[in-house]
Parts: C-alpha cells; sequence; structure tokens
C-alpha cells in the first residue's frame, strides 16, 4: 500500500514538472489519441506535439533520447499562406532517436533505424538505416554500423 501511495505521488510531481515546462504527460498524449506500441522510451525534456498528437504512431521499442522534438504541425507557412501545414508522423519499431534530434512534420522512419543526435529529419528514413546530420541523411545500414562499432569496441577492450 505504501508503494502505491509513493507511485502516486512520483505520477503526481512528474505531471506538475511536465505542466511547468509546457509539455504533457505520455499518458496525456496517449489519451489524446498518440498511440505507442509496447517498451516506449521517453527520455528528459522530450518535446511530442500536443497540438496535433492524435498524428503520431509510434511502433514497439522505440527509444526518444533526452531532448528530442517531434513536430506534427508546422506553422511556418500561416502569414503567408493563412494555412499551417499539419501531418502525420510515423515511427517504426525498433527505433533509436538520438538526443536532440528533431523530426518534422510528414516524416515516416522505418523499422531498425537509428537517428543520429542532432539530427533534423526531414525527409523519410527507411527500414535498417542509419542517418545523421542536418538536415538528417542515410549515412549505412544500421548492421553495417554495428559492424564497426562492434569491432571499435574489441579494439579498446
Amino acid at each position: 500500500m505504501k508503494i502505491k501511495k509513493r507511485l502516486k505521488k512520483y505520477h503526481f510531481a512528474e505531471k506538475i514538472v511536465y505542466h511547468l515546462r509546457g509539455l504533457m504527460t505520455t499518458q496525456e498524449l496517449i489519451d489524446r489519441g498518440m498511440k505507442v506500441g509496447q517498451d516506449f522510451f521517453r527520455g528528459h525534456d522530450v518535446l511530442l506535439d500536443n497540438t496535433c498528437c492524435w498524428l503520431l504512431e509510434m511502433g514497439d521499442n522505440v527509444v526518444l533520447s533526452d531532448h528530442v522534438k517531434i513536430y506534427c504541425h508546422d506553422a511556418s507557412t500561416k502569414k503567408f499562406l493563412g494555412v499551417t501545414k499539419v501531418a502525420p508522423v510515423t515511427i517504426g519499431s525498433r527505433v533509436y532517436v538520438g538526443a536532440g534530434a528533431i523530426i518534422l512534420p510528414g516524416i515516416t522512419i522505418g523499422s531498425d533505424v537509428i537517428i543520429g543526435a542532432g539530427a533534423v529529419v526531414t525527409h523519410n528514413i527507411p527500414d535498417g538505416m542509419l542517418a545523421v546530420g542536418n538536415p538528417a541523411r542515410v549515412v549505412s545500414s544500421v548492421a553495417e554500423y554495428l559492424e564497426k562499432e562492434k569491432a571499435r569496441m574489441a579494439q579498446t577492450a
């Protein structure tokens, strides 16, 4: 019983911190229509577009590192065209999004993908690829990257 009370206090405190930052908790976003699969991880200070969260869908085993931002709307056209671009963002399963990455509206990221830290994703990323940079571009397959990293780690061990 004491553990349940502590968890309730923790979730209440977490909710207050999110709201002070102008964010919504993951559960609030799910309640408003965002779709996430199993084993979803949301790091510190991750902004998930709360104005159009029903357009955001993520598969299983998705990790969003600290300070990631995902937008389903882009108001840059509003002043000039009188309309705001609104488009879904779809992220497959087994995806890792590095710290500080930004994903713009209308993007589809396939499964088994790594998005490097600080990347700005302006185009779709196919399954099994590593994408880095601003704008993000595919630099290798995830399999190639993991083989290189495995070899590099074996050398330093």
